[in-house]
């Protein structure tokens, strides 16, 4: 019998944050822990290594270079450090 990845058991949690993945990432690092495969899926070590990037940038060029290595998920942050999408009409306003 295969062991359930924690990833298998949050994708279909009823009750999940809607971030769980970046919420685990960021516990992680946070934690000096490192996603692993049997543990996490794709998503979640991507974000645990863009956090890390992250983390390392001290200069402009640096986030520069996370962002066009990671652009979907700078842009995703992005995002979120926004306060979230905006409905199109409220940009006019």
């Amino acid at each position: 019998m295969r062991a359930v990845r924690f990833c298998e058991i949050q994708q279909y949690h009823p009750a999940r944050e809607v971030d769980w993945r970046w919420r685990r990432a960021r516990r992680l690092v946070q934690d000096g822990r490192y996603a692993s495969r049997k543990r996490d899926d794709g998503l979640t070590c991507q974000a645990v290594r863009f956090i890390r990037d992250l983390n390392r940038c001290t200069t402009k060029r640096r986030l520069t270079g996370v962002a066009k290595r990671m652009p979907d998920v700078h842009g995703a942050h992005q995002v979120h450090a926004g306060g979230g999408m905006r409905p199109a009409w409220t940009a006019a306003s």
